[in-house]
């Protein structure tokens, strides 16, 4: 009985999907080579970053920061990472944007000179942890910075990889070679600043950011852009599914390039354009193993729960990415530049950071959200909390959501959904037995 025991519970640790969200700060004062250990509970096998700029630790929208930072990263390791950021000086008479992109780094604020965040060597990280590294310092007066990753691990992700790829030559299937190496991917994240100059690099008369994702049938994308030095503030927000990267040449407040959904074989991921442009570049996390579904919802206009996306198995992680407002037209962006991403694992460990950049306005009128018990959160154009959304189940498919404040409007919201091998076990804080997952099972099997 006992030995019988002892296997269900190794077979359950060993069909894992480990994961975790954690905010940590970022601290203007900390020096290069400043260190900032985060505990995930197990040992991750990819981490998706985001930031707004906003540096407080409780609920908060604010509307006088100086710099706005709409940035995301993808790691894997401390030699596999990318970062993507959006650059907004709130104030500024004319429009000020700046964009940066690397391959070299974990995160990053401005232009890639105002600071950036890496991961450290694996040999230095603690037990089942991730041992973050400041290569650059923040630029004194940019202020502290709240960091949200969403971690996935376990047995389950079998293997990852990051891929630098540039906009295809013509209106026709790309294809780009994943490097997994044990065939296709179960899902990808895709982002991009549309800078057609090879990372890392930067640019202070560009200002846009794309972020989408794909599972092989169905796909969503979020894209904000603006026009740079504008005497009047010109920008703009894009969602929908469907589509899985948008870009906008300065002025970006159209679209020049669109993809559509991506499709996976065992060498490439297949990607058709519908319009481009240039040769800009975008990355590609893939990962293979576990559930993916690519769905979405609608944020609702009251506080009834409702029902996120059915993705045929139970979610558990997902990432809500929304440009606060319905589901674009096709190649049509709409005023306002607004974006929201959140992650949640459960009903207590969730986070979602928001920025907000006024259309039509003399200055530039920009402001910051973080709401640290939600996976949604919008802005006003007073600077002020409009919508909120939580989760309030994720014991079954669908998960069950709720605005604990309602939107004016409902919003598109992309969400990109993890779950475990098909029949497989799900990895909880203790296993069967009450063994813990984050002791020397979890270090082994993690």
């Amino acid at each position: 009985m006992r030995r019988a025991l002892a296997l269900l519970v190794f077979l359950a640790l060993l069909m894992a999907l480990s994961k975790a969200v954690r905010t940590f700060t970022w601290l203007e004062a900390s020096a290069i080579g400043t260190t900032i250990d985060v505990d995930f509970g197990f040992t991750p096998k990819l981490l998706v970053g985001f930031m707004s700029g906003n540096p407080n630790t409780s609920n908060n929208v604010t509307g006088t920061n100086a710099y706005v930072h709409q940035a995301i990263g993808f790691g894997i390791s401390s030699s596999n990472r990318r970062a993507c950021v959006l650059c907004i000086v709130d104030g500024s008479a004319a429009a000020d944007l700046a964009i940066g992109h690397s391959d070299a780094i974990f995160m990053s604020v401005d232009r890639l000179v105002g600071g950036s965040l890496d991961i450290d060597a694996e040999a230095n990280w603690p037990a089942n942890s991730v041992r973050f590294i400041v290569d650059v310092k923040i630029v004194s007066g940019w202020g502290n910075m709240r960091v949200s990753v969403l971690a996935l691990g376990g047995t389950d992700i079998a293997e990852a990889n990051i891929v630098t790829a540039q906009e295809h030559t013509s209106a026709a299937t790309q294809t780009v070679a994943h490097g997994l190496s044990g065939g296709a991917p179960t899902g990808c994240l895709l982002m991009s600043v549309g800078f057609g100059t090879a990372p890392p690099n930067s640019s202070t008369s560009l200002g846009m950011l794309s972020f989408g994702a794909a599972d092989g049938t169905r796909s969503w994308v979020t894209y904000i852009g603006g026009d740079d030095a504008a005497a009047t503030m010109d920008n703009v927000s894009y969602a929908l599914t469907g589509g899985s990267i948008a870009m906008g040449a300065e002025p970006a407040v159209t679209t020049t390039a669109r993809a559509g959904v991506p499709t996976f074989d065992a060498t490439n991921v297949s990607i058709p354009w519908i319009e481009r442009a240039a040769t800009r570049y975008y990355f590609l996390l893939v990962w293979r193993g576990g559930q993916f579904y690519a769905g979405s919802t609608t944020t609702r206009t009251d506080t009834t729960g409702f029902n996120g996306p059915t993705n045929g198995f139970i979610a558990e992680a997902a990432l809500f990415a929304s440009c606060n407002r319905a589901a674009s037209t096709a190649d049509t962006p709409t005023a306002h530049s607004a974006m929201s991403i959140g992650a949640g694992i459960s009903t207590t460990e969730r986070v979602a950071q928001s920025m907000f950049d006024q259309d039509a306005t003399a200055n530039c009128e920009s402001a910051v959200a973080i709401a640290h018990d939600a996976v949604y959160t919008s802005i006003t154009t007073a600077d002020a909390q409009d919508g909120l959304m939580d989760i309030t189940s994720v014991a079954a498919d669908p998960w069950t959501l709720v605005m604990d404040d309602a939107d004016a409007t409902a919003s598109f919201v992309g969400v990109a959904s993890w779950g475990p091998n098909a029949g497989g076990a799900a990895a909880t804080p203790h296993g069967p037995l009450g063994l813990p997952l984050n002791g020397p099972f979890g270090r082994l099997f993690g």
